[in-house]
């Protein structure tokens, strides 16, 4: 007796066989989901460099700041070394106040996973239109690309206003 869950494998296997690439793709580009997912992969690269800026900076201010507080390092070293050190520990300090990493970081990853929940439900939408190829077709793909421009839209003025509070109140760090 073969398992139920392993009939449903197989079907939906048949189904994906069945299923026309160039049908997928018209319709995931109707859907916005393409749109969705070039966004994402922005927002990923974002939170990426913005990851490792904040590592660097951090670096800079608490390894390079602790060394030079050191008394055996200032002994050792001329006087316009530990300067030039001083130099990049401020500098790093200034570029971490004005740029804010960590908070960047923070933004993409949540706005990675929204997208990423949107993108999943999406692409579950769009594989139950082609499993049933249901008579209500246009509606089915008509209703995902508003929900998707919705979120994304939600997602985008979010990020509008986080800029604009910002400038307003630049001592103010937003956690949204």
């Amino acid at each position: 007796m073969i398992p139920e869950w392993h009939v449903w494998v197989n079907e939906c296997a048949v189904v994906r066989k069945k299923v026309d690439a160039e049908e997928l793709e018209a319709i995931e580009k109707e859907t916005r989901i393409f749109e969705a997912r070039r966004y994402l992969k922005r927002i990923r690269v974002i939170g990426t460099w913005s990851r490792v800026g904040s590592l660097c900076l951090t670096f800079s201010q608490v390894v390079v700041g602790g060394v030079m507080a050191s008394s055996f390092v200032q002994q050792s070293l001329s006087k316009e070394m530990i300067g030039g050190l001083g130099v990049l520990v401020l500098i790093s300090s200034l570029i971490h106040k004005w740029l804010c990493p960590d908070l960047q970081y923070r933004r993409a990853r949540q706005k990675s996973f929204h997208l990423t929940w949107l993108l999943r439900e999406a692409e579950d939408k769009v594989y139950f239109i082609l499993l049933n190829e249901s008579q209500n077709k246009e509606k089915s793909i008509l209703e995902i690309r508003q929900s998707i421009t919705k979120e994304l839209h939600r997602i985008e003025e979010k990020e509008l206003d986080d800029y604009d509070a910002e400038k307003e109140y630049p001592d103010l760090h937003l956690t949204r």
